[in-house]
């Protein structure tokens, strides 16, 4: 009798954690990155809700040739609520060595931003992050706030379903088909790199 009532408890405690409705509902994409038709890394982005939180985490991993080797890796992660920035956090580093750390958090009607350990302001009372782009086709956004900077970026419309934005000499350009992102292209004078969604 003692193993039933256990049993059934322990089915109850699997139930609820089931039927829970603060359980986070978790979205992983993966982009395989391109450059000259060869593959030179992978980007991730993974998404969870939880309630009005949002977590948004990309990591992103290339090693390409050009006149020499490159290892690039960057690591961003935000926190939205109410699908609003309420803080970030990106570090890119080359060759394993930190090029740059940008730290980001709402402070009430605006946000601090540390950039490699210099403080500024961003006076705004809310933010949209870039990353947002993996998870939603930004149909009515005209701005966005790069996480890798701490700088505000206008967003323009291209063709059908193409969005982008400048930055750093670069264009970054974000295809979507059926509202889904498809692929990244970013363009500079000296290369184009494409990341494409992994089937």
């Amino acid at each position: 009798m003692k193993i039933k009532v256990q049993i059934l408890l322990l089915g109850l405690l699997v139930l609820a954690l089931i039927c829970s409705p603060n359980k986070a509902n978790s979205q992983e994409l993966v982009y395989e990155g391109f450059m000259r038709g060869k593959k030179v890394g992978e980007l991730v982005a993974t998404r969870e809700v939880n309630d009005e939180n949002t977590r948004i985490t990309l990591k992103t991993n290339i090693e390409a040739h050009m006149l020499v080797k490159i290892t690039v890796e960057l690591h961003s992660e935000s926190m939205y609520t109410n699908q609003s920035l309420v803080h970030a956090s990106s570090i890119s580093k080359v060759h394993g060595n930190v090029k740059s750390d940008v730290q980001t958090v709402k402070k009430g009607d605006f946000y601090e931003v540390q950039v490699d350990g210099d403080v500024k302001t961003v006076n705004h009372t809310s933010l949209v992050g870039a990353d947002i782009f993996y998870f939603e086709e930004p149909k009515n956004i005209n701005s966005v706030y790069a996480l890798a900077m701490g700088e505000m970026l206008q967003v323009e419309k291209g063709e059908a379903n193409v969005y982008y934005f400048e930055h750093d000499g670069k264009k970054e350009y974000h295809k979507y088909i059926d509202g889904i992102l498809h692929e990244v292209e970013i363009s500079h004078t000296l290369y184009t790199m494409t990341f494409k969604l992994k089937k």
